[in-house]
């Protein structure tokens, strides 16, 4: 029965790694997916630049986010699996990642560079 238990949940998490994969779009393509408010909150999400501080980004995403070890997440309201991540390095922004589960990945950092 564990056996069975353990061989279930692997195959859940292997299907919704692909689920996640597949039609997930980044770039240009992201933000065709994107509804109205979603692009607004894009918007904020690109005067985000490398070396703010925690408290910069706060500022433009808000004061509700969650805080773990070099990294702080934002969740959108009424949006599903739906997450902004800001990780730092020696207390400085150094990358940015907005997930929404099988639609699209954004990284304003990344277009920047």
């Amino acid at each position: 029965m564990h056996q069975y238990f353990l061989n279930a949940c692997r195959l859940f998490l292997l299907f919704m790694t692909i689920g996640f994969l597949y039609g997930c779009a980044s770039g240009a393509q992201a933000v065709a997916k994107m509804t109205d408010n979603e692009k607004e909150f894009a918007a904020k999400l690109d005067q985000i630049e490398k070396g703010m501080t925690e408290e910069q980004v706060a500022q433009i995403l808000g004061p509700n986010y969650g805080r773990g070890l070099g990294i702080c997440t934002w969740s959108l309201p009424n949006s599903g699996m739906n997450q902004v991540r800001v990780y730092f390095w020696d207390d400085k922004v150094y990358n940015v990642r907005w997930m929404k589960m099988g639609a699209f990945t954004y990284s304003p950092l990344q277009n920047k560079e």
